[in-house]
């Protein structure tokens, strides 16, 4: 893995060095269209995330699906109150600490 970024890169591994370099700038969070990108480089690095009730992780190909029920779930039931509470909301996605990026 390169120790510094490639603001040219054209080859998947290097677009991948640059893209985990942009996300570790951002102490490890991830945004939707990273975490798109990193599900084409990178598809089962796992990444973390949290919601409001808990966290896990999934591999990055996985976790934008997951995140789909989450949110899809937690539409339906907000304008219920008594419903609400069993709903959860996404609060971030990030690397986890036990990325290779951070060692």
């Amino acid at each position: 893995m390169t120790t510094e970024k490639n603001t040219t890169a054209t080859d998947p591994e290097a677009q991948l060095a640059d893209l985990v370099w942009d996300i570790k700038d951002a102490q490890g969070f991830i945004t939707t269209a990273q975490l798109a990108t990193l599900a084409q480089l990178d598809r089962l690095r796992p990444v973390l995330v949290r919601c409001g009730g808990g966290r896990f992780t999934a591999a990055a190909q996985d976790a934008a699906h997951f995140i789909g029920i989450i949110e899809r779930d937690f539409a339906r039931t907000r304008d219920d109150r008594e419903a609400m509470h069993l709903s959860d909301y996404l609060r971030d996605v990030s690397l986890p600490a036990t990325d290779r990026i951070f060692r």
